[in-house]
């Protein structure tokens, strides 16, 4: 990926695939997940919210000093959408994208914007 320093943030966009069940309905083992991720990227947390629903499926924010992570799991067909988005370091972002691969090493489409 090529940055350009005029650029205010950047944008990260993860649809994972064929994540297993047990995966996308545990509320704590995500939140651990996205708390490793943050602190990787020199990140800083304000405030955090996520909801379990019934039967099934999570969803949730971070809200960063930096901007945000957000997620959406849909257990019954294995899929997570993960979106961070910082104004922080990018290659300390960058280096926490490539652990939250290691531990979601399921299919995903991802998408990277510089805005």
């Amino acid at each position: 990926m090529i940055s350009n320093k005029n650029f205010k943030g950047y944008h990260y966009i993860f649809d994972f695939k064929n994540v297993p069940f047990d995966i996308c309905n545990n509320k704590d083992h995500l939140e651990n997940i996205f708390n490793n991720i943050i602190e990787i990227s020199k990140m800083t947390i304000i405030d955090n919210y996520s909801h379990q629903f019934q039967p099934q499926g999570i969803t949730g924010i971070y809200l960063l000093e930096e901007s945000h992570l957000a997620y959406h799991t849909w257990p019954e067909n294995g899929e997570i959408s993960f979106d961070l988005y910082t104004c922080g370091d990018k290659n300390a972002a960058d280096e926490a994208i490539e652990e939250l691969k290691k531990l979601i090493p399921y299919q995903n489409i991802f998408k990277f914007i510089e805005r």
